[in-house]
This record gives structure tokens, C-alpha cells and sequence, in this order.
């Protein structure tokens, strides 16, 4: 069997209300080597028979169902499992395409810039009802971004700034490790470092794809957690963990302050208790010493990020080898 250039992997669960219009946007597309893997992790919603009629209609759509819900990042590694393409390319089943020519455009990229590990672009925000409400993009211009500099990158700016797996594709044989399932929030930034580790990014300015916001999916569930702040520190210590030269060990010291500071903001906003805010912060660093420099710290952090949004526009500037 011909392997396909592109493997399109559409994980879903209860997402049923969605994932027509997510299968509509990948049919659409100009380019057409590509295989639809389709894995609902048991689903209790109407998921199943919309898969059905697509699967009716087109017989290239790989539809699996599991038996027992496995979880989101066990499906997100079966789907890679199942992936056969050269480059795999997700569409989170509440996502789609807003460009017909969206994997035509990331898969071409990857093929002229060799060094290229990932090619990922800006995303339209879009609601419930697919009215679009706002555009994310992190770069100005199409760019070629060496890959260590952006891992650099997203640790000083503490966030994921390539965006979620709908908005990325890759070189298949460099991410077969998978998601590290121990990671809840920042599964997809652990995985993006993993790769970049090994090469270049391709951005795209233009919105190829939109994300859909709502109360739902679980990245909204887990920002309402301390989850994020914990995984990004250990995102932080993996990458970041012996800066060399004055002006990033300074960037270490406000980057582990930060950390303790939004533990601190987490008990203010009502999201952990005073004492369970002061047990973390107190494992890190002395209490006292804790508030002692946080006049401090909120004098110095205001020209860190001035700092690190300058660093962020140099790092656009590598020109992208088009096709």
C-alpha cells in the first residue's frame, strides 16, 4: 500500500456537535495525499453515526472507535500509532480548516526547508456557533525559525507561542515517541519542544486553521487549575536548567519568581487556599524572602517581557523558502 504524504488525525470524544464540520474541512482541501485516521474515544454522544455517513461517502476516511474511553493523550498516541503518512497534521474534532489550501501550504513548506521539523500558522478563534471572534498569531511574517531558539523562546515568554496540535504539522519519524502522557495541559508544548530540539520551525502568519473556544474542552477546564503553572515550570527546568551568562541566569531568577508569583495570584484569585499557595511558595523559597523582593520583581518583569517580545520579533526575521 502507497504510504500517504499526509496522515490527517482527528481524535475525538463527545464531540459530536463539531466533527461534521471538522470532516467537511479536510474533504475540502486541494491537496489529496493524504489518509483521514478518525479515533473516538468511546464516545456517548451522536459521534459515531456522523462519522458513519462520512464513512459512507468516503471510503479513504480510517474511522476507529474505541471500546473503552482510553483518554485524551492515549488517543492522541493511538492516532499516531495508527499514522502512516510521512507527516502527520491533527484537526482537533471541535477544529477545522479555513483555507482549502492549508495542508497543500504547511506540506510544501516542509518539503523545500529541509531543516524544518515542524510548520504550524496563525489561528482563527472561532465560538460555538463558528462565528469567528479574533485571529492569534505570535510573528508578523512568514518565517523559518531556528528550532532551539524558539524553545528558548517559549520559556522566557512562560507559554505556548506555536499554538495547539490543530495548528501544527510535523515530520512524522521525528515525533514517534508520542505525547508524554504525565503532561495534562502542556502535553502539545512538551511535544513541540521535543521536536524542536531537533530542527527548525516554518510559521505562517495567515490563519490556516481555526480554534474553536468553549466551555467544554479541556483546556478550558484545566486553566482553571494551578495545572499549567506546574507543568511549565517543569517545561522550565528540562530546557532551562543551567543558563549560562549574567543576563540569563537574571532571566532564570525572574522566570522562577514568576512561578512562585502566580502561586501566589492562584490563592488572590480564589483558585487554592492560602495555605496550600504558602506550603508551594515556602518549598521553593524562604516566605519572607518570597514578599521581601516582590517590589522588586514587579519593577524588573514589565522590561523583562519588553525584553523578550523584542527577542521574539528578531526571531522572525530568517527568510522561508517557498515552493
Amino acid at each position: 500500500m502507497k504510504q500517504p504524504a499526509v496522515s490527517i488525525c482527528i481524535p475525538t470524544y463527545n464531540y459530536g456537535k463539531y466533527i461534521g464540520e471538522a470532516i467537511e474541512s479536510v474533504l475540502s482541501q486541494t491537496f489529496d495525499d493524504f489518509e483521514l485516521v478518525i479515533i473516538d474515544d468511546c464516545s456517548d454522544d451522536q459521534t459515531d453515526s456522523v462519522i458513519n455517513k462520512y464513512n459512507v461517502i468516503d471510503k479513504s476516511i480510517r474511522y476507529y472507535r474505541n471500546k473503552n474511553n482510553i483518554g485524551m493523550v492515549n488517543n492522541w498516541n493511538l492516532c499516531l500509532r495508527e499514522a502512516r503518512g510521512k507527516y502527520v497534521k491533527f484537526l482537533f474534532a471541535d477544529d477545522k480548516f479555513v483555507d482549502n489550501d492549508a495542508v497543500k501550504i504547511m506540506y510544501e513548506s516542509l518539503e523545500v526547508n529541509k531543516s524544518a521539523i515542524m510548520a504550524c500558522s496563525a489561528r482563527l478563534v472561532i465560538d460555538e456557533r463558528s462565528n469567528a471572534i479574533n485571529a492569534w498569531s505570535c510573528f508578523t511574517n512568514d518565517s523559518l525559525i531556528d528550532g532551539r531558539e524558539m524553545i528558548k523562546q517559549c520559556i522566557l515568554e512562560q507559554r505556548n507561542i506555536i499554538g495547539e496540535p490543530t495548528a501544527v504539522m510535523y515530520r512524522r519519524e521525528i515525533g514517534t515517541r508520542g505525547f508524554d502522557p504525565s503532561f495534562r495541559q502542556l502535553v502539545d508544548l512538551e511535544m513541540w519542544l521535543h521536536l524542536l530540539s531537533h530542527g527548525d520551525l516554518v510559521y505562517f502568519n495567515k490563519p490556516l486553521v481555526a480554534f474553536r473556544q468553549h466551555s467544554k474542552q479541556q483546556s478550558y477546564i484545566n486553566s482553571q487549575t494551578t495545572v499549567c503553572l506546574h507543568e511549565m515550570a517543569t517545561l522550565s527546568k528540562s530546557y532551562f536548567s543551567n543558563p549560562s551568562g549574567v543576563e540569563k541566569r537574571i532571566s532564570k531568577s525572574i522566570i522562577n519568581y514568576s512561578y512562585r508569583h502566580k502561586i501566589w495570584k492562584s490563592y488572590r484569585n480564589g483558585i487554592m487556599s492560602k495555605i496550600e499557595a504558602h506550603n508551594i511558595i515556602g518549598s521553593l523559597i524562604q516566605r519572607g524572602l518570597f514578599y521581601l523582593n516582590m517590589p522588586l520583581y514587579k519593577v524588573l518583569n514589565p522590561l523583562f517581557k519588553y525584553a523578550i517580545k523584542s527577542r521574539r520579533t528578531k526571531l522572525s526575521s530568517r527568510k522561508l523558502e517557498v515552493k
